[in-house]
Order: structure tokens, then C-alpha cells, then sequence
């Protein structure tokens, strides 16, 4: 390994203590088809990807009560406000016939409060037994009221962001970096990660996607975070996931993080 190798590895892995605070606005983008069969091939690959659900193809209706067929490519818009986890605030919108729809996450440590306009409405854990309340996690979509809390992975966790700290796939890769950049007005490293062939022990995460062909990162500079992830399957860009502004180590307001009633 030589040494451009190493600092590269190092800056990933450290990426996650290389700042106290993150203001970002995102955007995601997929091609419906295509990122179904990278899913496919996650699945093959790895012991701890999703089972397999109706794929909801272009121009294919999903069968029963479900929604309509998702257009060939999906894109929305994310704001994201953090402190090291422990303070998070995450705004996505959603595309829908009548505009974007706005869904609001918000952790204050062990408190979380969440307004779903399109599926869930509001929930928090902010109106049960404290002790209660710190042993629940987030509501898991599909469930009842009364059993939705478990993974927030759909939520936009932190925890699972990561373009904040990829330190968790990097064992998952093998990196070559090729050559330097900006992007989002920062300094950035170009990077091409390749899925090495045994994942079995790592679960799936935006932006590393574990069932691309490779993946074109742009890595910042200073701070080890991704700036841009493109991934590939069969020569074609199935996902991308990119920052469009960010700063690092700001004074957040307090009320970003207030967790306010449900009315």
C-alpha cells in the first residue's frame, strides 16, 4: 500500500471525528429499473440485504392494493442539520402530483419526533415514560402505531449516513483514488470503489451501495466525508447521492432540535 493509499484509508475512516457539527442540503437520484437490479444483486451477494419485495418497475404496475408504478426515475431533495448524532434534524422532500411534501425527523438524544404527511402523520416518544421512551427506537414503516418503533433506517438516520462515516463499508471496497477535484465548493478526492467479493458480513447502507458493479466517489479533503457517490451496474449509473452544500462546525440553533407536540 503505498502512502497516497493509506492517507486515503485513513481519511475514510476517521471521517466521523472530523467534525462537531453539519449543516447539508443533498440530493438523491435513481433510475427505477436499474436500481432494482442492483438490489438483486446486493441480494446475492449479501446474507444481510433486504428480502426480496415486489419490484415496481417502469411502466409495471405493482399488483394489489399497492401504489401505482414508480416513474422510471425518482429524485428528491434532503436537508440535514446534525450534532455528532446525539442532535439531528433531517427535511426531505418528496415528490407527489400536487408538489413536494415535506417529511420532518427530528432526535433530541433519546427523544424522536417525526411528521409523515404522505403514510404515518405524527409520532413521537416524547408523551410516554421517559424510561419507556429512551428504551424505544423510531417507528419501522408497514407496522401499527403500538409495534412501530425498531430500525430507523428509513427515517434518514444519521447513523446510517454514510456519506458522513463511511468507515463501516470501507472493508467492503477496495479504493483507487484518481486524482483531485472540487465539489460544493470544497476540495475533494476521486475515488473508484470496487465491491470486493465477500460482503456476508455487512449490512446495506445508502451510498455505498453493495450491489453496484463500482462506485465513483468524490471524498472531501479536509474532512473524509462523501461529497458525491455514483453507482454503477452494467456500465450504467443506477443511484447517486450528492451534496449540494454543506458546513462544517457551525453554532446550530437549539430550537432545530425542540421536539414539539403532537396536536
Amino acid at each position: 500500500m503505498d502512502a497516497a493509499h493509506g492517507n486515503l484509508l485513513e481519511l475514510l475512516s476517521t471521517a466521523h471525528n472530523r467534525f462537531a457539527t453539519v449543516q447539508a442540503t443533498c440530493r438523491y437520484w435513481c433510475h427505477t429499473a436499474q436500481n432494482a437490479d442492483a438490489n438483486e444483486q446486493e441480494r446475492c451477494r449479501n446474507r444481510y440485504a433486504a428480502e426480496p419485495t415486489p419490484l415496481v418497475r417502469a411502466g409495471v404496475e405493482q399488483g394489489g392494493d399497492g401504489p401505482p408504478c414508480l416513474p422510471s426515475e425518482q429524485e428528491f431533495h434532503y436537508r440535514l442539520w446534525l450534532e455528532q448524532s446525539s442532535r439531528w434534524r433531517y427535511e426531505v422532500d418528496w415528490p407527489t402530483g400536487n408538489g413536494p411534501a415535506t417529511r420532518l425527523s427530528i432526535f433530541n438524544g433519546s427523544l424522536w419526533w417525526i411528521n409523515d404527511p404522505l403514510i404515518f402523520g405524527k409520532q413521537t416518544n416524547a408523551e410516554v415514560d421517559t424510561e419507556l421512551a429512551a428504551s424505544l427506537g423510531p417507528p419501522r414503516p408497514g407496522l401499527p402505531p403500538t409495534a412501530r418503533y425498531g430500525s430507523p433506517y428509513y427515517l434518514g438516520d444519521p447513523e446510517r449516513q454514510s456519506w458522513l462515516d463511511p468507515s463501516a463499508e470501507l472493508d467492503a471496497f477496495s479504493m483507487e483514488l484518481l486524482g483531485q477535484t472540487n465539489h460544493a465548493g470544497r476540495e475533494a478526492l476521486r475515488v473508484r470503489a470496487l465491491v470486493r467479493d465477500e460482503i456476508e458480513d455487512l449490512e446495506p447502507s445508502p451510498g455505498l451501495w453493495l450491489g453496484a458493479d463500482e462506485i465513483e466517489l468524490l471524498v472531501d479533503l479536509e474532512r473524509g466525508v462523501l461529497l458525491r457517490a455514483i453507482g454503477y451496474i452494467a456500465g450504467r449509473p443506477f443511484a447517486l447521492t450528492e451534496v449540494r452544500q454543506v458546513a462544517f462546525d457551525l453554532d446550530l440553533p437549539s430550537d432545530l432540535f425542540s421536539i414539539p407536540p403532537i396536536i
